[in-house]
């Protein structure tokens, strides 16, 4: 998966945005000025945790993923509405903490 910072910083960007931000680019083109691409590193797996993406750092010269962890614990996250949840943890974390939840039902 690709993943890009826009010209203000946001994090995390896929193809689609940099296409929408400039309908010329495709991938493999250079990026627009501003964008930068950012590698990604194996999240870890830390049982009990959601993982979500962090702020880059540069290694290197080399933008490059961080990641948090997000104690699962429902006293965590109780009280708080599904879209209070989903905003808190964002899209990838939702989509583990989902699955998460699910496990637990089976």
């Amino acid at each position: 998966m690709s993943l890009y910072m826009d010209p203000n910083g946001n994090f995390p960007r896929h193809p689609g945005d940099v296409r929408l931000a400039d309908g010329r680019w495709k991938k493999g083109d250079p990026l627009p000025d501003g964008w930068r691409k950012v590698v990604q590193t194996p999240p870890p797996q830390v049982p009990g945790k959601v993982v979500k993406y962090g702020i880059p750092v540069e290694i290197d010269g080399v933008l490059t993923t961080t990641y948090e962890l997000v104690d699962m614990k429902p006293k965590s996250l109780m009280g708080l509405s599904d879209d209070d949840i989903r905003k808190a943890l964002g899209p990838e974390a939702y989509r583990a903490y989902q699955e998460h939840l699910e496990s637990k039902l089976q």
